[in-house]
């Protein structure tokens, strides 16, 4: 009954507010006025049935809307610590703007996090420091059948696609790939004419073959012998699966298919963009592997590896021993996050218990993109690897750590299969064969 006391004391109170105008000043005609517009909202709360708050509690209930509207600001400005904020802090956010600003970024008197803490990673002394390298720390990817190796750089830009981020957002990535000298992954969006910034790219190819595709979806291997070829792309990245729809596919709708970007995927403009969540050029792994020899023959002997977001153990080692039966490694191999976790996922595989899973081998995995090497502990490190704590390891002792790291595990990163047991390649131990 409460939305009908609502309503009465609306009425109630204007009728006070018309006998006070009639016998008052101007001023009471305007809250005359603004008392018949909240009983007009009243009335249409009363009869509208799309929303049950509305509904049972006229006038009020909207502002419950109003606050949740508000919330996430609540939530920054009043509630949320420096270091508490996902995926960056706002300690993380303010270092970023000084240095963009060209301001010092140090912050004095110690830290507000608990450095006592379980977890709680730092850098400690050493009685041997060397001196700086003259030139950042590299990774060569190319394996023996690589006639075009590329020395990489640590950090990189990570796969995002033209269509999922900006036209401004791709020229300032690319543009700054260029500056700093480490490459930048294309995302399996294809290549567009905001990618040519001077910028070294990994090209990476999907399911839907965008920039190299046919007409009806296959690979163009002209059109891809033919982009590859460009000086700017320097390894070949293929994308095996949807981390973040896994079983669904990707789809970019119609009214965001522009010209400029119908031209970089080539794909009709105006019309649904639709990624597959399968390759048609291979099913199996041994087809995997081989097609990957030939994705690598067709850009001119440039590294050519693989992406996948893995869900069982099973499936990295049959892939192995199919590198192991046709004699083809691919140049380098990703994994991507755990749990595919992206914004762009749909409401079924994004709830706390609805992860895609990805449970890989711990540290097989060759990761770039501003990604750390895979092991235990991994999302936690990736987190941490966002705050302050992990900008002090740009100092000499911790590119002396990288630098080491990337000598020590260069073979078993790069080819995967290489220290595995014996019977996971022969077909022993119950895995399933390629």
């Amino acid at each position: 009954m409460l939305r009908f006391y609502v309503l009465f004391a609306l009425v109630v109170l204007g009728a006070l507010t018309l006998m006070a105008a009639v016998v008052g000043g101007p001023g009471w005609w305007v809250l005359l006025a603004l008392i018949v517009l909240l009983a007009l909202v009243g009335v249409h709360d009363l009869l509208q049935k799309k929303h049950s708050i509305l509904r049972n509690y006229p006038v009020l209930g909207h502002a419950r809307f109003l606050l949740e509207a508000i919330r996430p600001e609540l939530q920054q400005y009043f509630i949320e610590r420096n270091y508490d904020g996902r995926p960056f802090d706002r300690d993380t956010r303010t270092s970023i703007y000084a240095r963009a600003k060209g301001e010092n970024e140090e912050q004095p008197f110690g830290t507000e996090r608990d450095v006592n803490e379980i977890g709680y990673e730092y850098l400690v002394h050493s009685t041997r420091p060397v001196d700086p390298l003259p030139e950042p720390p590299r990774v060569r990817i190319g394996g023996p059948d690589c006639t075009q190796p590329y020395d990489m750089a640590l950090l990189n830009v990570s796969a995002m696609s033209f269509g999922a981020l900006s036209a401004n957002a791709i020229t300032a990535l690319n543009a700054g790939a260029a500056l700093g000298g480490f490459a930048h992954d294309t995302g399996e969006g294809g290549i567009s004419r905001h990618h040519r910034q001077g910028g070294d790219l990994v090209w990476e190819i999907g399911s839907g073959y965008f920039g190299a595709r046919t007409q009806d979806g296959g690979l163009d291997e002209a059109k891809f012998a033919d982009k590859a070829a460009d000086d700017q792309v320097k390894l070949v990245s293929l994308k095996l699966s949807q981390g973040a729809k896994p079983g669904i596919g990707g789809v970019l709708p119609a009214a965001k298919v522009t010209r400029e970007i119908a031209e970089a995927r080539d794909v009709p403009q105006g019309e649904k963009c639709v990624s597959p969540s399968y390759h048609r050029v291979f099913s199996t792994p041994r087809e995997l592997v081989l097609f990957l020899g030939h994705l690598r023959e067709l850009a001119g002997g440039k590294p050519a590896g693989f992406k996948l977001c893995l869900g069982s153990r099973a499936d990295f080692l049959g892939i192995c021993k199919a590198m192991v039966a046709e004699g083809v490694t691919p140049d380098f191999h990703r994994r991507r996050r755990r749990r595919g976790r992206h914004g762009c996922r749909t409401a079924g595989v994004r709830g706390p218990h609805r992860h895609a899973a990805d449970r890989g081998p711990d540290d097989r995995a060759q990761r770039f993109g501003g990604r750390r090497a895979a092991g235990p502990g991994e999302d936690r490190r990736q987190r941490q690897g966002r705050d302050g704590r992990r900008h002090r390891e740009a100092d000499r002792p911790g590119r002396r750590l990288h630098q080491r790291r990337a000598r020590h595990d260069d073979g078993r990163r790069l080819y995967p299969g290489a220290d595995l047991p014996h019977q996971y390649l022969s077909g022993g131990g119950g895995d399933p064969g390629p």
